[in-house]
């Protein structure tokens, strides 16, 4: 009796937790007996390769279960349908493996942890798709790599070597320093090619391939835009080169970029002589302070004008040039 009551209970307190609407979520069904079930066809294109034709999950035996576990799941089948539909041949066959044995074998073939009995499991995956002629006829590398119980190693590629630039750099909280990445990364693969950018080894990249860059940036944008751009490129590969020590000279360094040295017409900065020159003609007060405001921050004029009462501090003898009503900032100085 005392245990029929729990069950009561229970099932009372899981149908005070199911939304009053009994539509499920996308990909969600209710077995017979109430537990929560995922499930998923497989792209046409991808079934061959897959093996199946439908992804099934355990979502758990309450909504509540459901609910929680539902985002997980589902993520980790996209994931999966990603992997299946990879460029390479060791992505298809991490996502087999993964559809077959779990995402736990797959990440362990990826490291390079095979045991001899997941190496006897991975040559038995490999003869019984030979059998079923599941493997798709493009595919005779996923089938060695499941005999040969491995994947190659992975190729450094320049595109690499921006991943792990811009995460080092934090790229994602800096929009000036993520836009330069994105666009000498869309010039390289427009000009070098996507396999030069994302299929050949890092080392494997020539001067003439820096030139071709260049180059081809000339033609469209000023040559201090190119400056910065190969300043770019340069900086990428050379944190790669001292993160991995690798054996090769950068072929952006010391690449010359025609007109992009300061000209005439270019701002200068004022010498020591030109600054007292300018200190001792003016005569106003107010011009005094803002010029020697100018002289100690280098900040910009618009800047300078545009501070608050609010933006100094007396006692710490500082100011906090900020954005406000009257105008914004590339930058804040303090």
């Amino acid at each position: 009796m005392r245990f029929f009551r729990q069950q009561v209970e229970g099932a009372d307190k899981e149908a005070m937790l199911m939304p009053k609407s009994k539509k499920l979520p996308k990909y969600v069904r209710q077995r017979k007996w109430g537990s929560y079930q995922y499930k998923r066809n497989v792209p046409k294109h991808l079934i061959e390769r897959a093996g199946k034709s439908t992804i099934y999950h355990s979502l758990g035996d309450t909504y509540q279960h459901m609910v929680t576990n539902l985002p997980i799941i589902h993520q980790a089948v996209e994931t999966f349908f990603h992997r299946l539909d990879g460029e390479t041949p060791a992505d298809r066959t991490l996502a087999l493996v993964e559809a077959t044995y779990g995402r736990d074998a797959a990440d362990k073939l990826e490291r390079g942890e095979v045991s001899e009995d997941f190496e006897m499991a991975l040559w038995d995956l490999g003869h019984h798709l030979e059998a079923e002629e599941h493997l798709d006829e493009k595919d005779p590398e996923v089938f060695g790599h499941l005999l040969g119980a491995g994947l190659p190693p992975k190729v450094f590629t320049l595109e690499t070597a921006y991943e792990q630039y811009a995460k080092y750099k934090d790229a994602d909280k800096n929009q000036n320093l993520q836009k330069y990445l994105n666009r000498s990364k869309t010039d390289l693969i427009k000009v070098l090619g996507k396999v030069a950018f994302s299929g050949t080894p890092m080392i494997k990249l020539t001067r003439s391939q820096a030139l071709t860059y260049r180059d081809a940036l000339l033609d469209r944008v000023a040559p201090a835009s190119v400056e910065r751009y190969v300043t770019t490129v340069k900086a990428v590969i050379n944190h790669a080169i001292d993160e991995l020590g690798l054996q090769m000279n950068n072929p952006f360094n010391r690449l010359k970029v025609k007109g992009a040295a300061a000209t005439a017409r270019d701002r200068q900065s004022l010498s020591e002589t030109d600054v007292m020159a300018v200190r001792n003609m003016i005569a106003a007060e107010d011009l005094k302070a803002l010029y020697e405001a100018l002289c100690a921050t280098g900040a910009r004029l618009s800047e300078v004008c545009g501070m608050e009462c609010g933006d100094m501090n007396l006692q710490d003898r500082a100011i906090h040039i900020k954005p406000n009503s009257i105008r914004t900032l590339k930058n804040c100085w303090e």
